[in-house]
């Protein structure tokens, strides 16, 4: 029959178009993989730089610093002696609820007889002493004059640290002081014998 393939183990293609292939062709879909994965990573970087260009600034943390000052000399027993405390706000941010904590074991040793200026409060907090200070404005420079009686003769150790806001910590500084016995005061003639009359 003229037109009709014959099906058979034997029949040969009418054609060179309709010959057997060892190989099973496939479509490749390699280009337009990567066309697609380039857009999508460009959508991503534009995403992410708007979302960055839009997000609000974030203030700079606030940053103090704390320093002690006193007399190195030392101290003598029973006698007032004055150590300064300087708080300085080296960021350009307003610094709120500023404190000054003493360690209680410093204070038991070191009588705290006054604090000038004066803190807004003055408490106990675990084994500190918290005084609270007003805020501390941009670049601003504070002297705290810690006036303190040693109440014995040794190596005593004040400890102060400095914290903000909540639970912000600044440092802390470990101050030595050697502390002298009381001068035994001389006789009225300076010969210990009192002079008869």
């Amino acid at each position: 029959m003229a037109g009709v393939f014959e099906v058979s183990e034997e029949a040969t293609p009418p054609c060179g178009y309709h010959a057997p292939k060892d190989a099973i062709q496939v479509r490749r879909w390699g280009l337009q993989v990567l066309v697609w994965v380039g857009l999508g990573a460009a959508v991503f970087v534009l995403g992410f730089g708007l979302r960055e260009l839009f997000r609000a600034p974030v203030p700079p943390a606030p940053e103090l610093q704390l320093a002690v000052e006193a007399d190195y000399r030392g101290a003598t027993v029973g006698q007032p002696y004055t150590v300064e405390v300087v708080l300085y706000n080296t960021s350009d941010v307003v610094v709120e609820q500023v404190r000054l904590e003493i360690a209680r074991g410093s204070l038991d040793v070191l009588y705290l007889r006054d604090a000038m200026p004066e803190p807004l409060t003055s408490r106990e907090s675990g084994d500190w002493r918290v005084l609270t200070y007003p805020q501390l404005n941009p670049w601003e420079r504070r002297r705290v004059a810690l006036e303190l009686v040693p109440r014995e003769a040794g190596t005593l150790h004040l400890k102060v640290g400095l914290f903000s806001g909540k639970h912000t910590y600044h440092g802390q500084c470990n101050l030595p002081i050697t502390v002298r016995e009381a001068a035994e005061e001389p006789p009225p003639n300076g010969s210990g014998e009192e002079e008869e009359q």
